[in-house]
């Protein structure tokens, strides 16, 4: 019975170590932005088309102390017909969101980046949508989340 027990242990711990691995996606480097006192440097991946999404990976810089909330959306300044989405915290100062695109995208639309800082007001700052960005490969987040 150990004998059975023993190699499956060693199997599931291999798998959950390769989705860990798997989870690392291509993506395309956006740059890093000055957002009030802090930087945030992006990376996304997926579509930068009217109705599209877009994956990002935000580092926040420095990690400590944390913002209370990073938001980003893709829009105009104020927000206006656009989905704002918090980034979630995955680990020691990097974020990840799933941000949707409105359709059709406003005149002058730019990805947005807000930080509620841990005491402070929140600031932002923008950058331009890029022409394109790695493909996003939807998969099962089965052991992380997105």
């Amino acid at each position: 019975m150990i004998r059975l027990i023993i190699p499956a242990f060693v199997l599931l711990l291999a798998s959950t170590i390769a989705v860990a691995a798997d989870h690392d996606h291509a993506m395309t480097d956006l740059g890093s932005h000055a957002v009030g006192s802090t930087t945030v440097a992006i990376k996304a991946a997926g579509s930068v088309k009217p109705g599209g999404r877009l994956h990002l990976d935000l580092a926040h810089v420095p990690a400590a102390p944390a913002p209370k909330a990073i938001r980003v959306w893709v829009g105009i300044e104020s927000g206006r017909g656009s989905a704002k989405a918090k980034a979630e915290l995955e680990k020691d100062g990097l974020y990840e969101a799933l941000v949707e695109l409105p359709a059709p995208l406003p005149e002058g639309a730019k990805i947005w980046i807000s930080v509620e800082p841990a005491s402070g007001e929140t600031v932002k700052a923008s950058l331009p949508i890029p022409a394109a960005v790695a493909e996003h490969h939807d998969h099962d987040h089965a052991g992380h989340k997105h």
